[in-house]
Order: C-alpha cells, then structure tokens, then sequence
C-alpha cells in the first residue's frame, strides 16, 4: 500500500515481478482505491509489452507525487504499447469524468468530461479529443504532438459560452454573455508555441448594471497568424441606437511586451444609462503601446448630451462602521481575506491621456434644481487613478426651493473615476436684509446640501426667513416645525421630525403646516382603509375649522374626493391621473 495525506493505492491480488537481462516482467499487477482499480501486465525494458486497464481511478491520487493539487474526477481507459521504449507503437482510449481543481471551481470552470483516442507510432501521440463542460459546446482537440523534441501540429474547435467569465467580473456587478466559436491551431515547439486561426464573437451582451453600462448585439472577429493577433472587427449596439466598433493589432512579441494599437470609434453611443446619470457620446479613443505593460489610452470624446438625476429623496446618515474580525476560522476568514483590500501598486492600471468636450447638453437636475453646463475635460493619470483637469462649467441654472427661485452664482462638474459626479453648485438670493446661499456639493448619489448668508447666520435662522421672511424666534410652532423638517430633508439625515412623528402614530401621512388662507396653523392626518378608500382628517387652530374628508378610487385613473366640516359646509370632487 502507499498512502500521503488522503491519498492512498493498494495491491488488490499477488503480483509477480521477474527481472532478467534488462526486462522486466510483470504477471498482473492490480491496484485499487476509493472504488476505482487499475491492472498493468507485459514487459519493460529495451522494448516495450505492456497492456494498461483503468477503471474509475480517481484522479486526487495525482496528491501522491504533488500534494495539495486538488485534482477530482475519475480516469477510465486501456492502452497498449509496443516496440521499442524510445520511439513506442500502440493505440489508447481514455475517458476523464467531471474533471475539476479548486481554482477551475472557483472560477467557474468545471467540472469538464474528457474523451481521448489516438495512438503511438513514429515517435509521435496522436489524439481525437473531445471536451464537454458547462460553457464548453462541441470542443474538440485533434492532432499530434512529439512524446521527445518536435513540432506540435494540434487544431481546435469549439464553442465557448462566454458567461465562462461571469464569476471573475461578479465583484464588479457586471455580466457577460453570448458565444465565441474557436478554429485555432497550434504549431511551433511546446517551448515556443505558434498559434492561429479565428474566433468569432456573436449574439453578446455586456450589462453592468452599477455604472450603467449596457452594450448589446456583440459581435466580432479575431484572426490569428504566427506573428500577430487582428481584431478584423467589433461592434455593439448602445440602448439608445447608437453604437461603437473596434479593429487593430496586437504583434506576438514577447520580447517587446507584445506591442500593438486597437482603435475604439463611438457613434452616438449611450456609454452609461443609470438611474443616475445618462452619456451619449462620440469620437475615437485608442489603447496603444506594449499591452503586455500597461499600454496607453488616448483620444478624444464630444459628448451629445449628458443628464446628472439627483435622486428626490437624499440617503440616510448613517455613519460609516468600522468593523474588525477577531480570531476568524475557516470559511469567515477566507471571505474576510478575501475581501481585504490588496496592497497598492505604483503605477498599477493604464496611462490615461485623453480629452472630453461637452459645449453644452450637459444637464443636472432633482430636488428643484435644474442647470445647464459645458467645458472640456482632461483625463491623465491611470485607470487605477484617474486625474481629471478642468470641467464642465455652469452655462445657465436655477434652484426652485423653500417656493422660491434661486439663480446659481457657481455650478461645475467633474469626475474622479467613477460614473457618480462631483457637483459644486451655489445659489444666492437676498431675503429679508441676508444674502441667503445654497450650497450644493458633494457626489450627486448623495450630494450635501447646506445654508448660509452674508452677514453669517445659523442654517436655522437662513432657512427661516427664505421660507416665512421673518427671524426663526418669530415663527409659530408649526412654522419652527417645518423648518426643522425642511434642514433634516436637505441634510440626507435619515427620518425628519414630521416623518418619524408620523411612523409614532402609525398613520400614512400627516401634514403640519397653514390653512389654505395662511392665516392659521393646520394639521392633516391620514390612512389608507382598502385598497380603494383613503380617509383623513384636518384640525386647524378653531373647533370650526376640523374637517373629514375621504378619496375613492373609482377606477385605476379616476378617484371621487369628498370632505365635510364641522361648520357643515361640504365639498365634493372628481380627479383624474394619468402617467406618461
């Protein structure tokens, strides 16, 4: 028996071995392990007698001679080899079941089945191979290869599912799919391998649904000789009808770190299509230089048009954790590993060096504010590290806010690597004896929105008189309520005074603020009863002035309002919505 870790072959019967004038001889020897066996008999020396039979052998013995391989799967097959040991003569027949390493699963690679015939002869293996697996599709592999020093002359032909690469892009949140046909071929020497042939690209989409990146249609041809690699072509179509097409050549030059330029052309190409923000763009860019180190990105880009959406409601404030893991074991500390952030590399990602001019079509708006900018923007550094120089500067804009109309003084946008803008806005007014100013700033997922004056007041007393005109020690209770409302929305500070009073009560909506004369304070509740019947009521400052009221969906567009007072008087309405 021979054991190593979890490994381990035995004899399953007596077997003899007979040593005489450079042969040996063997009458049967049979292993067995793990359910699987394998029989050798013949003679070995000079000249080779041998017969080979394998049955379910488990490929985790590979352990014995290298551990910690990691090899699953099972071995089928028989083999007979003859004539002389240097240059043998014999046929084979294989058959490899869900073969598999920890990596290939990882990866999503795996398990693969094999099946192999061929034979020996004239110093020469050939093989007929076939390859079957999750993203594989009538591979093959046929040919023959040297068993001592010569020349490979193998060709392979296959389909590959492309969603092969879903596992390494799924921390980035992006998706692949679509097929790659190969018809490739393999010469040279295995130490200097020369590869050739085509593989076509068809029916491929890329999604990435975090940045907003959706391309569709793929399609592409690569050619390879012995010298270089072509992309003869590449297109895809953007969401909006746009689209782009890429060509180039990349030389087989290890020794100058395999130099080459592929040119990237944008048509009214919608580039990102987020909740966020939307690109249409056109131009060329260019990826240049040794790609084997780090080639360069070049070019330039004019954009048609670019919207910045500011979401209506800011996130939470909830403040970053820091989270330490003690004493982790096992899986928990392998993820946490995992996760842990590598080691920065100088000058890792590509040198960037190229240009984006917006003239004008470039828009942000949400939460009141609409503004219109254009500019030019230059992007150095790496794609690990982008630098941005310049930006898009504020052309026109206003800020609807607190009922009134703010002018900008100060708008611009830039980039710092990802599709989340930085904005730097400021509008000004002058409100009762202050110049009131808003700054907006911040990444526009969540941008910060704050008050201050000239001469320099609390954001309390700012807000106060943009909204009511009068000092915050002048307001009425409801009014110093809304105020407070009014600087937890724009804060981003999570639940407001009026929205976690309401979740207390456990109402739908509830409302503080004027009657509709604005002579006196009112408060409204409400609550959904069934799908079709809301009711609420409203108390102002008088006993009279309380009042019921009740909406009814009639249908889905049309709804019947009704409410009654304590005075008597009664009101009655019919209202219709449509969405578009």
């Amino acid at each position: 028996s021979l054991s190593r870790g979890n490994a381990s072959l035995a004899s399953s019967a007596p077997a003899n071995f007979v040593w005489a004038d450079g042969v040996l001889s063997i009458d049967r020897l049979a292993l067995a392990t793990r359910g699987g066996g394998a029989t050798v008999s013949g003679k070995a020396g000079e000249t080779l007698d041998l017969n080979v039979d394998l049955r379910a052998l488990p490929l985790s013995l590979a352990d014995l001679a290298a551990p910690g391989l990691g090899l699953s799967g099972t071995l089928s097959g028989t083999a007979r080899v003859e004539g002389p040991a240097a240059a043998p003569n014999g046929t084979y027949s294989l058959s490899i079941a869900r073969v598999s390493t920890p990596d290939l699963a990882a990866n999503g690679v795996g398990p693969l089945d094999l099946r192999a015939d061929g034979r020996f002869s004239g110093g020469r293996v050939t093989t007929n191979a076939s390859i079957s697996g999750r993203h594989l599709s009538g591979f093959t592999l046929t040919g023959s290869a040297p068993l001592g020093a010569g020349n490979l002359d193998l060709a392979m032909r296959g389909v590959l599912d492309l969603a092969l690469a879903n596992p390494a892009l799924a921390t980035s949140g992006a998706q692949v799919a679509g097929r790659a046909t190969i018809d490739a071929t393999v010469r040279g020497t295995a130490a200097e391998p020369r590869a050739g042939g085509t593989v076509r690209i068809s029916g491929a989409r890329f999604n990435d649904g975090v940045n907003g990146v959706n391309l569709s249609n793929i399609e592409g041809l690569i050619t390879g000789t012995e010298r270089s690699v072509t992309l003869s072509s590449l297109t895809a179509r953007t969401p909006n009808g746009g689209g782009l097409s890429a060509r180039g050549q990349v030389a087989l030059d290890p020794a100058a770190s395999f130099p080459g330029k592929i040119d990237i052309d944008f048509t009214n190409a919608g580039l990102v299509n987020s909740e966020l923000m939307r690109l249409v763009a056109e131009g060329r860019l260019a990826v240049e230089g040794a790609f084997a180190a780090n080639p360069r990105v070049t070019g330039r880009l004019t954009v048609r048009s670019l919207d910045v959406n500011i979401p209506d409601r800011l996130p939470g404030g909830g403040a970053a954790l820091n989270v330490r893991h003690v004493n982790g074991r096992g899986p928990a500390a392998a993820r946490t590993a995992q996760a842990r952030p590598a080691p920065a590399r100088a000058n890792a990602g590509m040198p960037l060096d190229f240009r984006i001019s917006a003239p004008n079509n470039v828009f942000v708006r949400g939460m009141g504010l609409e503004a219109e900018l254009g500019g030019d923007l230059t992007v150095t550094g790496t794609s690990a590290n982008p630098v941005t120089q310049g930006g898009f500067e504020m052309r026109r804009g206003t800020f609807d806010v607190l009922g009134k109309r703010l002018t900008f003084t100060r708008g611009k946008i830039s980039f710092s690597g990802s599709t989340d803008p930085e904005l730097d806005f400021v509008a000004e007014t002058t409100a009762n004896d202050i110049t009131a100013q808003i700054l907006v700033a911040g990444p526009a997922s969540r941008p910060d929105i704050t008050f201050s004056s000239t001469p320099t007041l609390p954001q309390d007393e700012v807000v106060s008189r943009l909204m009511f005109g009068r000092t915050s020690g002048s307001l009425t209770g409801a009014q110093a309520l809304q105020v407070a409302q009014t600087i937890a929305q724009f804060s981003g500070g999570g639940a407001g005074v009026v929205d976690k009073l309401r979740r207390s009560l456990g109402v739908d909506s509830l409302d503080i603020g004027t009657n509709s004369a604005g002579t006196g304070a009112q408060v409204g509740i409400g609550r959904r009863i069934n799908d079709n019947l809301y009711l609420g009521v409203r108390q102002g400052t008088t006993p009279s002035s309380s009042q019921v009221t009740v909406d009814m969906d009639i249908t889905k567009n049309i709804r019947l309002q009704g409410a009654t007072g304590a005075d008597g008087s009664t009101e009655v309405g019919i209202g219709a919505q449509w969405d578009y």
